[in-house]
């Protein structure tokens, strides 16, 4: 059935079509005249402005046919004189089956398949996807704009591979090609390629690839490599929560762990966008081979094209200086440098390449030492490195032997640390002579036994850290550089709870995991008399008080003795003092115990800053020249054993001018007869 007909000259005036039979109830005479009435009356454009005719919908088209069925009738009328009757329901039904039957049969010459009009209008999914039998994209949008009966022509049949001039590819016809146009695919089936694209020679399991950047000649990427960069990626994107095009710093020694991070990063950046930066730092400890590590990770860098930033630090002196060892002092000077180009180049991520080895390394040294359940979780995958910046280590899920495989699957180049032979360190000795028997005689894969142990142990320590933050933080109060632990909370604690507390303030205060015996010496004050004094682990201190525990650096008790002139700016260890002379209406009296006003005729020209002894005596003011000593003057304020001994006194070469912080002499106070007024404004870190 041929619906082309002649373009319409005006999109109003609807043409008449071949009656087929009454379609629909028919509208009242009235109504179809004046329908028509409308239509016909209806203004034409100017010839020489053409008008594309809108193709009418669907629900037009019928509406059309009921209007040109009804002017037929009532022609029909005209001529015999009779009154047209009206259809009956059954011949309703009737015409619009034969309607759909003729509109089915021209469909199916087009390849198209159209639902039935008495069944509901909204097509079913399978429907409404492309199916693939669909001859092209281009062919099946061009079909679905030419909706207009008279622009729609009959859709020549789909081409063939050889109508393009190529040959069909080999092997039995596709399944779509079997299967009826009318007939929906299966929904499977939909979203899959056309079988005609799908070559019989791929394998059915797709296989992930990584495109390298061409720099210098490198080797495809093995089979037995991509495990390790899919571990290395897992790791990033899950328990790392490394996120797409991320600024990662990589530090890079010139050995086979950070080799192998750097190039395994670099293919993944391709797929992810990370923004790679490279970090080493020249320790100055093995001379020419210091140099040509240094060399080599610029080589490195220009082979990449990575940007490189590199440091030259003194290890030696620097480890003098803070007494500290080679090792200690190599890893300060070394995130101290990480921590600052993080800043520099806004790196989110620092990398840094140990592994499965490291962490039961670690697990073994602090068990040696007695840590306690941090210390045995080992070396954690991530950690806070600066306020703005994590450290990370995507390789601590694979062991050395994995690592050294894919680098010479890779063909990578590094270079070995001679330090690593020598077993004056802790470290190496554990490397070199207590794992290979331990593998040898225990466990063949001791390696994976303790970093999974680690594991389970970091997990642990999580789930109990966070069960005793909020009693940490009901018991524990920091102020002035020292922490104080509540004795009376800390004695009722369980004894795991209560060691966990302690030791996580010990760790906050000395910035390193500490030692179960260092969490026993604090326990150990508890029970001991008020002003025992214990020290604990690198120089921190524990002071029992009367209410709490004080642990603080060491420094903070040390003797001050400072002498000083009655007016200037001073200072001696955390302890400062401001002697200024002001007006008398600059006199603030009471306002800031920290700050008081002094006579200054009754000062002499030289003063002292000093650390109260026993023995000393003043005359408190408002106590009318009664002279008491310093300690039982802190006895009677109720001041902590912390701040007894922390308290300072300025002083005269035989007086007590004032205890800072808390009272002064009535013999140096101002008058009515006072002339010149001195201010002394005391401050402690």
């Amino acid at each position: 059935m041929n619906r082309s007909s002649a373009p319409v000259k005006s999109p109003h005036v609807v043409p008449e079509q071949p009656s087929i039979g009454p379609v629909a109830r028919q509208p009242s005479s009235r109504r179809a005249s004046q329908t028509r009435s409308r239509a016909v009356s209806s203004p034409s454009p100017p010839q020489d402005t053409p008008v594309r005719p809108k193709p009418p919908s669907k629900r037009g088209r019928k509406k059309t046919a009921a209007i040109s069925s009804s002017h037929q009738l009532e022609q029909q009328a005209q001529q015999t004189g009779a009154t047209p009757a009206l259809p009956s329901d059954e011949e309703i039904t009737a015409s619009a089956q034969a309607i759909n039957q003729v509109r089915h049969e021209h469909n199916k010459e087009r390849g198209d398949t159209v639902a039935d009009s008495t069944e509901p209008t909204k097509k079913p999914i399978s429907q409404s996807l492309p199916s693939e039998n669909t001859s092209s994209p281009s062919r099946s949008s061009s079909r679905s704009r030419r909706t207009s009966k008279h622009a729609r022509q009959q859709t020549p049949p789909p081409r063939t591979p050889a109508d393009n001039g190529t040959a069909a590819p080999p092997g039995p016809p596709p399944a779509s090609q079997e299967q009826s146009p009318t007939t929906a695919a299966p929904l499977q089936e939909l979203h899959s390629p056309p079988a005609q694209s799908r070559p019989s020679s791929v394998s059915p399991r797709t296989r992930r690839s990584f495109v390298v950047r061409d720099l210098v000649p490198m080797p495809d990427i093995p089979e037995d490599c991509l495990p390790t960069i899919e571990h290395v990626e897992r790791m990033l994107t899950t328990e790392l929560a490394v996120e797409p095009g991320a600024t990662i710093l990589v530090a890079v020694s010139g050995g086979v762990d950070s080799v192998t991070l750097l190039d395994v990063l670099f293919i993944l950046s391709y797929e992810h966008g990370y923004a790679l930066h490279i970090a080493h730092v020249n320790h100055q400890l093995r001379g020419e081979e210091s140099d040509a590590d240094e060399a080599f990770v610029r080589t490195l860098a220009k082979r990449y094209d990575i940007p490189c930033h590199v440091t030259h630090v003194d290890t030696a002196a620097f480890a003098r200086k803070h007494r500290l060892s080679t090792e200690e002092a190599a890893r300060e000077l070394r995130y101290r440098f990480l921590r600052q180009m993080c800043s520099t180049v806004h790196a989110q991520y620092c990398a840094v390449a140990h592994t499965a080895d490291d962490t039961a390394e670690t697990l073994l040294l602090n068990l040696f030492r007695g840590s306690g359940l941090t210390g045995l979780s080992g070396i954690p995958p991530k950690r806070p490195l600066t306020r703005k910046a994590y450290l990370i280590r995507p390789l601590l899920g694979i062991t050395r032997e994995e690592i050294v495989h894919y680098a010479r699957a890779r063909a990578l180049e590094w270079r070995d640390d001679s330090t690593n032979a020598e077993r004056s360190f802790r470290r190496n000795r554990v490397r070199l002579d207590l794992m290979p028997t331990l593998k040898e005689h225990f466990n063949p894969r001791i390696v994976e036994t303790l970093a999974r142990t680690a594991q389970l142990l970091r997990q642990a320590d999580g789930f109990i850290e966070s069960l005793i933050e909020s009693t940490y933080t009901q018991i524990a109060t920091a102020r002035d550089g020292r922490i104080e632990l509540g004795r009376s909370q800390l004695a009722t604690l369980h004894p795991f709870v209560r060691n966990e507390i302690i030791e996580r303030a010990l760790t906050e205060l000395s910035g390193k995991p500490v030692s179960h015996a260092a969490v026993e010496r604090v326990v150990s004050l508890l029970s001991a008399e008020t002003g025992t004094r214990q020290s604990v682990v690198g120089g921190i201190v524990a002071i029992a008080d009367r209410q709490a525990i004080v642990l603080s650096d060491e420094k903070l008790f040390q003797t001050v003795y400072l002498p000083i002139f009655k007016l200037g700016s001073y200072s001696i260890g955390r302890y400062a003092i401001i002697l200024e002379e002001v007006p008398r209406n600059d006199v603030r009296l009471g306002a800031d115990p920290f700050i008081e006003y002094f006579d200054y005729d009754k000062l002499p020209y030289r003063l002292f800053l000093r650390t109260w002894q026993a023995g000393d005596r003043f005359a408190p003011i408002g106590m009318h020249g009664e002279r008491v000593l310093i300690a039982d003057y802190l006895t009677n304020v109720k001041a902590s054993d912390y701040d007894r001994r922390t308290a300072v006194v300025l002083a005269t070469a035989d007086d007590i001018i004032w205890l800072c912080g808390y009272r002064m002499s009535e013999t140096f106070k101002i008058t009515n007869d006072t002339r010149r007024i001195v201010r002394a404004t005391f401050r402690c870190s």
